[in-house]
């Protein structure tokens, strides 16, 4: 069964191309290119098949200042010892993310 949705997966991917060749993009039964899944059920990776989901904005200068001063704020803080525990145990969570 595995070895035919391969097979299936194939013929599709080949249709794909050669429609696109010719201007058209079907997908699957008539789906949207975004909602075509592969034999396996899964969707295209982002940033594929016209998905703008792929792009990722570069932080600017002051972004990355504005992010390491938190983070040397949180660490200042997760120094005080005298802060009550849940206080530090929220720092702590929140300093795993940086």
């Amino acid at each position: 069964r595995a070895l035919g949705e391969l097979q299936r997966g194939a013929e599709m991917a080949m249709n794909e191309m050669l429609a696109g060749r010719s201007g058209q993009r079907p997908g699957r039964d008539g789906a949207r290119r975004d909602e075509v899944r592969d034999p396996f059920g899964r969707l295209p990776p982002p940033g594929e098949g016209g998905d703008p989901g792929g792009f990722v904005e570069v932080p600017t200068r002051s972004a990355v200042q504005r992010s390491r001063e938190i983070r040397d704020e949180l660490r200042r803080r997760a120094g005080e010892r005298s802060r009550a525990r849940v206080d530090l145990d929220y720092i702590d969570r929140l300093l795993d993310m940086y």
